[in-house]
């Protein structure tokens, strides 16, 4: 049975995704700044810069997706995984912040509900990895995904750690 047509249609839809998010959040970038200012760990000076880095990336990420280009289906499963690590933080520090996943207009908190759905896109973008094109390339490009998430998860899993020293400390940051 071939997987191929149903592959691409879930892989156009994530690309859609992607491409509706970042032009919403472009639309809306002074919103999206405010936004990731109140998330732990985020520089105040960097704010700009990373929001629209993210919103781009998101935009690139998602036409190259929707065109069948394999490294970005990883890139949006490596931003998925960071997305879902930040709801995760906010959501263990009892923070309210709003999702801004899709523009401004989104009234929705980080929350489970944030996660559940990442996860739920991440499985749909997996899923749109298998087809008879990616398959020799899909062993590497787990491997590389696998030690990305490992560092992006140490590294929060460190800052979160400094930034409590800190706060036990008296620290300011």
């Amino acid at each position: 049975m071939d997987i191929a047509p149903a592959t691409a249609v879930l892989t156009a839809f994530i690309g859609i995704l992607f491409i509706y998010s970042g032009l919403a959040k472009l639309l809306t970038l002074r919103r999206f700044t405010d936004a990731l200012l109140l998330l732990p760990h985020i520089p105040h000076r960097f704010a700009p810069s990373l929001a629209t880095a993210i919103a781009t990336l998101e935009v690139i990420a998602g036409l190259c997706a929707f065109c069948g280009l394999l490294w970005a289906k990883f890139l949006i499963i490596a931003m998925l995984v960071v997305f879902c690590v930040i709801a995760a933080m906010v959501r263990a520090s009892g923070q309210q912040i709003r999702c801004n996943c899709f523009g401004s207009q989104e009234s929705e908190l980080l929350s489970g509900r944030t996660i559940s759905r990442n996860c739920v896109l991440l499985t749909i973008t997996f899923a749109g990895l298998f087809s008879e094109n990616t398959a020799p390339t899909l062993l590497a490009g787990l491997h590389g995904l696998a030690l990305l998430c490992l560092f992006l998860s140490v590294t929060a899993l460190l800052q979160n750690q400094v930034h409590a020293t800190q706060l036990r400390n008296g620290i300011s940051t």
